[in-house]
């Protein structure tokens, strides 16, 4: 490995990776200009306006109460407004995305009696990716208080309620009496109550456990709840008055999607490819987002494709799949074909890895870099030149929407991989590296 050997100079490792990350991240940038994978952060003057009234209410309720909640909420949306807005999810296709967005903004602004609303429908369909623009919608409006958080695949109350309390900018993980750690909780969403004209929780990937909001602490009056799930009997549990399930996309928005994330124009010779490859996609925008980055890469010519066609319209589920996974079959054949046309091991491997550590959680890239150094899945010559590979490595991944990044909400910033996406990488894992 080189003149230094990744797992003995762990401190050595993490300070380079901090020194480097700033400069070789901007140096790496993955150029999404014609892939769409990240939309234009820039504000237009209303959504200004909206923020300067936010945080004249926000600093005159600072003054008022002298919290330090307040205080942090004022710096991140100030430094929201400074770099011009943060970057949104990319571009909902379809009329009933843009509809299923404003239906909700509109329970949230205008329907006193709705308290819970849930989002749900089938993994890969888009539910994180209109939440999201539901959030930035509300984020900006002077009217609204809104917070999100990413809910653990596995969690208890208090894990749940730590996170979002973090969300609020409070901490209570220091508290082991209930009472005590919702009456923490409440004193946010009661300053703000006296603010704004609600508040907003944006609860994204509930998973397996109904989360009633009386067990958290947050009285029906004092926040309007927004989550996303897979399971329409969930949302019933936690309570929901309204509930929205997401549908597959069209075939001409799936065209529409897939044509825009390929980034360059189909081929004539590889249009009736594609045209079938979408088909086979069913609708699904994760399946048709990363097939299309995926078959976007200089080394994909017809055979590929043609290949990707074939796997894709192969009888059983491919790939060894088990028929009783909960992935859909037809959505891992999709995602197994966008591994399979990377073509190059290092990216492979470091999929797997990112997939087997940013489980439906964030991770900060930092740590992310940290652990592929430390753990020999990337290495060079030097630690310099290993930290820049690494980064190429992660900016190419996301580029191909096989990983997401972002900045959090301290700056950092973050990688994260969608369920379906880790759950593929753990299936490989398990039967090339035989892990149980």
């Amino acid at each position: 490995m080189g003149d230094y050997d990744g797992g003995r100079f762990d401190i050595q490792i993490m300070l380079a990776v901090k020194s480097f990350n700033s400069s070789v991240a901007q140096d790496t940038k993955p150029d999404t200009s014609t892939t769409g994978g990240t939309s234009n952060s820039l504000m237009n003057p209303a959504t200004i306006l909206g923020l300067e009234t936010k945080l004249q209410t926000l600093q005159n309720l600072k003054n008022d109460t002298n919290k330090e909640f307040v205080g942090a909420e004022i710096d991140r949306l100030t430094s929201k407004l400074d770099k011009g807005g943060l970057p949104l999810p990319p571009r909902l296709v379809g009329n009933v995305f843009e509809q299923t967005v404003d239906a909700v903004c509109q329970w949230v602004e205008n329907d006193p009696d709705v308290s819970v609303i849930g989002l749900w429908g089938s993994e890969g369909l888009g539910k994180t990716a209109v939440a999201r623009h539901i959030h930035a919608k509300l984020d900006s409006h002077p009217d609204f208080f809104v917070s999100w958080v990413d809910v653990p695949p596995a969690f208890s109350i208090d894990d749940l309620q730590n996170e979002i309390a973090e969300s609020l900018h409070v901490d209570i993980s220091y508290d082991v009496d209930h009472t005590k750690r919702m009456t923490q909780l409440l004193k946010p969403l009661e300053a703000y109550k006296t603010a704004f004209k609600k508040s907003v929780l944006i609860l994204d990937s509930v998973s397996t456990t109904p989360i009633p909001p009386d067990q958290l602490g947050i009285p029906s009056d004092s926040c309007t709840i927004i989550l996303t799930t897979r399971s329409l009997e969930l949302c019933q549990l936690t309570g929901c008055q309204k509930t929205v399930q997401l549908e597959p996309l069209s075939f001409e928005d799936s065209w529409e999607l897939f044509v825009e994330k390929h980034g360059t124009a189909i081929l004539p010779r590889l249009d009736a490819i594609a045209r079938s490859i979408v088909r086979e996609c069913d609708g699904v925008p994760l399946g048709i987002v990363t097939l299309a980055r995926c078959l976007s890469l200089k080394h994909v010519f017809k055979r590929e494709w043609n290949a990707a066609l074939g796997k894709l319209t192969a009888e059983g589920g491919g790939g060894g799949v088990d028929q009783s996974d909960p992935m859909p079959t037809k959505l891992f054949r999709i995602l197994r074909c966008c591994y399979d046309l990377l073509k190059d091991w290092e990216l492979q491997r470091c999929f797997i890895y990112c997939g087997l550590h940013a489980e439906d959680s964030i991770t900060t890239r930092d740590l992310m870099m940290f652990s592929l150094i430390d753990d020999g899945v990337i290495y060079s010559l030097s630690l310099p030149t290993t930290i820049k590979k690494g980064h190429e490595i992660l900016n190419k991944l996301e580029d191909l929407c096989l990983v997401e990044g972002g900045t959090d909400l301290k700056g950092r910033k973050y990688v994260f991989m969608n369920k379906s996406l880790s759950d593929l990488a753990m299936k490989i894992a398990k039967s090339r590296y035989f892990l149980k």
